[in-house]
């Protein structure tokens, strides 16, 4: 199904139609950061303990 986390996310996101900023606006992450996070391009991102939040957070909004 999926190898990564990133797939899971994008997967997740398209399972229940939401765009990235819908998803942006819910979480209050920006845009540009829920994208590096789907694309898998974590050195993007400000720093491991927001990744971990984030992916948290991403994750609860999704159902995860």
């Amino acid at each position: 199904m999926y190898n990564t986390v990133s797939e899971k996310l994008r997967f997740a996101r398209e399972e229940k139609k939401l765009s990235l900023d819908e998803c942006a606006d819910q979480a209050n992450i920006q845009r540009k950061y829920l994208q590096a996070m789907e694309d898998s391009k974590f050195d993007m991102l400000p720093g491991e303990l927001y990744v971990r939040s984030w992916i948290r957070k991403y994750g609860e909004l999704l159902g995860l």
